[in-house]
């Protein structure tokens, strides 16, 4: 009897063999941000197109309100924008 592999395109599994095509010795682990964020800067040009130069600070970073009041939202949005809160923890 033959084998059979089944793939799944979006399943991805970390362990010591899946490296996400670097070859260094890290953990895969140590580059999930890179691999978690797909589309760069999407949620600013969305705050942009929204809410204009309000939707920002002095600095050019987007407001904690406005980041805030996306993530209740659904979809890619409200997940880029949870992500966004998640990594602004990270800074600390």
């Amino acid at each position: 009897m033959g084998s059979r592999l089944i793939v799944f395109p979006k399943l991805l599994v970390f362990d010591s063999a899946n490296n996400f095509g670097h070859n260094s010795g890290d953990s895969p682990m140590k580059k999930w941000i890179q691999h978690a964020v797909k589309k760069k800067d999407a949620l600013r040009e969305y705050v942009r197109r929204r809410y204009g130069e309000k939707g920002f600070t002095e600095r050019g970073t987007i407001k904690v309100e406005v980041l805030r009041e996306l993530a209740e939202r659904k979809g890619k949005v409200g997940q880029r924008a949870r992500l966004a809160l998640t990594l602004r923890k990270l800074r600390r």
